[in-house]
């Protein structure tokens, strides 16, 4: 009697990837320069300017308590330390927005 080879098939190719290079950072500058799709706006006296709430709220810890807490609507009940923090987190935030 006679034994047969085991049956081993071929390896599969190794398929080719491709990377394509990120417009992630373009595209997030385009959308803060058209200021499409905001859902937030601050007024200091006479100027407004147009943000989105998700950017705002991952750059600074004191605008997402601010935002994730409805704190918009009690704007004017804010205690001035509480007025403050948010003056501080929209500097801080200007500081780091990209040009």
């Amino acid at each position: 009697m006679r034994l047969q080879a085991p049956f081993l098939p071929p390896k599969p190719l190794v398929p080719e990837v491709h990377i394509l290079p990120s417009c992630y950072d373009e595209q997030l500058r385009q959308l803060w320069m058209e200021q499409a799709f905001t859902d937030v706006i601050f007024v200091a006296g006479s100027v407004g300017f147009s943000a989105h709430r998700f950017m705002l709220a991952a750059a600074s810890s004191a605008l997402h308590h601010l935002l994730m807490n409805d704190g918009c609507a009690e704007a004017n009940a804010r205690r001035p330390s509480e007025t403050s923090m948010v003056s501080n987190a929209i500097a801080e935030i200007g500081t780091q927005l990209p040009l």
